[in-house]
């Protein structure tokens, strides 16, 4: 069963674009968050992406920490990008804070690969 939360976005449901892809649940591994998409939310986005196309839109990724201790630590929504001009007219955002989940990964927590077996390594 997908986890849910009560309540919906303002852009979210039938008269609106956002999408709410999937939730990200934190693995074993540091650094590593997983979600999947089900039928309809596969559908949902198909339909986002139609739209997009057919407006000459780009799509707006929204990556969302949650506040709660249960369920997904992030959510992942999707929405029709903004045009240039409705951007420009808005107020000057406010400055990201940092978040203690961008620190870099220990050094013993990386996984070397096998040599001869990292595609990206120089012949």
């Amino acid at each position: 069963m997908a986890f849910q939360r009560s309540g919906k976005s303002k852009g979210s449901g039938p008269n609106g674009t956002s999408v709410r892809v999937t939730g990200l649940f934190g693995t074993k591994r540091k650094g590593l968050f997983v979600g999947s998409l089900n039928d309809e939310k596969i559908q949902e986005l198909v339909k986002l992406i139609k739209k997009a196309i057919s407006s000459e839109k780009e799509i707006t990724v929204f990556l969302w920490k949650s506040k709660f201790e249960e369920g997904p630590r992030y959510s992942l929504n999707m929405d029709l990008a903004q045009d240039r001009a409705e951007r420009d007219s808005r107020k000057p955002k406010r400055r990201i804070e940092e978040d203690d989940d961008d620190e870099p990964a220990d050094d013993d927590d990386d996984e070397k690969p096998a040599k001869g077996n990292d595609p990206f390594e120089d012949d």
